[in-house]
């Protein structure tokens, strides 16, 4: 049986990228446009707690934005021998996982405040993980699942 799966985004996938990318972009505009530029935010020549505070957190929020494109949203597609992934919702290095090569998988469900009951699934290299998805983020979470525990062995709760 030949085996042909890609993964599809869910709609909510992106919001990481318009919560973490151009929202700070827009406040720093603001905030820019409003006080910097004014001389407001500068104490006699001198540099502001606001300023550094807003530096700080504007780098922390996009900070956080990519660790979270460059190991959550992956873009995956899955063949008879090998599952192939790309980070940054598909724009990222290629990397390719042969079956052969993994140890197996193991199914982790969460009960998370804002989400409801969340699945993840971990592929395991020499007991490590090197893959984890959850269903948060694929439309076709349940097919790329099941593809993927055809071809690997269950290893339990890890």
């Amino acid at each position: 049986m030949f085996i042909s799966v890609q993964s599809r985004f869910k709609w909510g996938a992106y919001t990481p990228l318009l919560a973490g990318v151009l929202l700070p972009a827009i406040i720093s505009v603001v905030i820019w446009s409003q006080f910097i530029a004014k001389g407001l935010m500068t104490n006699n020549g001198k540099v502001s707690w606001p300023l550094v505070l807003f530096v700080v957190a504007m780098s922390s929020q996009v900070g956080m934005t990519v660790f979270l494109l460059l190991t959550r949203l992956v873009r995956m597609e899955i063949s008879d021998y090998s599952i192939k992934t790309k980070n940054f919702y598909g724009y990222g290095q290629e990397k390719e996982w042969l079956f052969a090569d993994l140890e197996g998988y193991s199914i982790k469900v969460r009960d998370l405040k804002n989400k409801g009951v969340v699945e993840f699934l971990i592929l395991w290299k020499d007991g490590k993980k090197v893959l984890r998805i959850n269903d948060s983020y694929f439309d076709n979470y349940f097919e790329i699942k099941e593809a993927v525990t055809g071809k690997l062995k269950n290893l339990g709760e890890r």
